[in-house]
């Protein structure tokens, strides 16, 4: 079985958002590795608005429990170091796009992905309710850097592509 490297599991996630954003009938456009904390740069036709979109992407990030008919996703987990909490703690015109791949390294996708557009005042909140309190607020501090956060939270953002058409307008 050949392995896929991290990298190449981040581009997956950020072509698979750009081709969704150009399918919608916006512009996309992948920044280039030097733009700090913004993958991609989404836009309208004529240029009048335009936002600046974050890419993380796991190849599992639901985590299940229960069996059979009763096992359900209860949280998400995606790798989120110090550069992405600076990022959402102080942009206020910043996306984050989490897509969840599921799929095993080295796998071929058995569906489309899932992916999460999440607001930068969602990851804020989050970072003061759940991240200052567990970690005296420095993500330097962790030894895994990886957001955990609840199904039940996390859903309402689940292939809601309507949050970046509102932050377009």
């Amino acid at each position: 079985m050949v392995k896929r490297s991290d990298a190449l599991t981040g581009s997956a996630g950020v072509y698979f958002v750009a081709a969704q954003i150009n399918a919608m009938g916006y512009h996309a456009a992948l920044t280039i590795r030097s733009v700090p904390n913004v993958d991609l740069l989404a836009g309208t036709l004529d240029g009048s608005h335009s936002i600046g979109i974050q890419v993380k992407t796991s190849t599992q990030a639901s985590r299940k429990r229960g069996k059979g008919k009763e096992r359900v996703t209860f949280q998400y987990q995606w790798g989120l170091g110090e550069n992405a909490w600076e990022s959402a703690l102080k942009s206020k015109n910043l996306l984050f796009a989490f897509v969840d791949l599921d799929c095993d390294h080295g796998k071929e996708l058995n569906r489309l992905p899932d992916v999460f557009i999440v607001p930068t005042s969602f990851l804020r909140k989050y970072y003061r309710d759940t991240v200052k309190n567990s970690f005296d607020g420095d993500p330097s501090k962790w030894k895994w850097k990886r957001m955990h956060v609840d199904a039940s939270e996390f859903d309402q953002f689940k292939n809601n592509w309507a949050i970046l058409k509102t932050s377009l307008r």
